[in-house]
């Protein structure tokens, strides 16, 4: 599986849009509903509000990039058993917390695991030893305080045994704080480096 037919199509501003808009109508119908409530009403409107800020920050956060089925890609072998694709955080440099796949979950950044279903077995866990050159527009992307403030890690997957090659098909991934367990693609590039697919809005 390659990168590109493990992403789903983008999910449109209008989808988010009218998803954000239904949220706000409930929240809207819910303190109509309670108005001029006693105690217990109040508490109970309380209890139904309190998701929904949260619930709109997911679908806003589900428009940013595109969905990417990470666990199919890291589940992936070669004919020696050592994972097809790694994920490193650029930022931090490659190490026992930055760069591993494991069994069951990728360790990168610092230290943060990301859980995935498990998948054919590793013996050892598998370290990354290097990370293909990024295109400058990449960099920025990675390094965008606003896209790091809202995510729990951001990282740059790719076919480790190729990072020195000139063709390695990398993409720059995250998993968004407000979408835990969903992991989200916002470039895709090739070989000739420049030409970035880009998905951030």
């Amino acid at each position: 599986m390659a990168i590109l037919s493990a992403i789903q199509r983008r999910v449109s501003r209008t989808t988010v849009r009218r998803k954000v808009r239904q949220l706000l109508e409930q929240r809207r119908e819910i303190k109509r509903r309670y108005a001029g409530g006693l105690p217990a009403e109040t508490q109970s409107r309380d209890r139904m509000l309190a998701p929904i800020p949260a619930m709109v920050r997911l679908e806003i956060m589900r428009g940013r990039g595109r969905r990417i089925d990470l666990a199919a890609l890291i589940r992936q072998r070669r004919k020696d058993g050592s994972p097809l694709w790694a994920v490193v955080d650029p930022t931090l440099p490659i190490g026992t917390g930055n760069g591993v796949v494991a069994k069951s979950s990728l360790r990168v950044g610092s230290w943060v695991h990301v859980s995935l279903p498990a998948g054919p077995t590793l013996r050892h866990d598998f370290l990354a030893v290097g990370l293909p050159v990024l295109p400058e527009r990449v960099r920025q992307i990675v390094t965008d305080r606003d896209i790091r403030r809202r995510a729990r890690w951001v990282g740059v997957l790719y076919q480790p045994q190729e990072w020195q090659q000139l063709k390695p098909d990398p993409a720059v991934v995250v998993e968004w704080k407000d979408a835990p367990g969903e992991f989200f693609a916002l470039a895709v590039w090739g070989h000739d480096g420049p030409a970035i697919m880009e998905f951030v809005d």
